[in-house]
């Protein structure tokens, strides 16, 4: 049995793992951050946020109170957010049907 690879799985799979390795290297940073180590770049960690792993590197920030006192993070985070929910919404009206 072949596997499908349809545009829609794809982009399910993009988004799981974007968000789950936002979520880890938030989480790293935080760790970092309390040992007095290297850290990971705000821009990287944006990064992430505005590639498609908002929703884990909000899930992050809220758990471990990481980067919550910036400004830059508190409001982009959550706006990428909302912005990569309605880009989910549209593209599910898109592809609805082709799952």
């Amino acid at each position: 049995m072949q596997a499908e690879f349809s545009l829609p799985r794809l982009l399910f799979a993009y988004y799981v793992m974007i968000n789950v390795t936002a979520y880890i290297v938030y989480f790293a940073d935080k760790y970092k951050a309390q040992r007095r180590m290297w850290r990971v770049s705000e821009n990287a960690l944006l990064g992430l946020a505005i590639a498609g792993g908002a929703f884990g590197g909000y899930a992050a920030m809220r758990i471990y109170h990481h980067k919550t006192r910036h400004k830059k993070f508190t409001v982009t985070v959550p706006l990428f957010v909302v912005l990569h929910l309605c880009i989910m919404i549209f593209l599910m009206g898109r592809f609805s049907g082709t799952w």
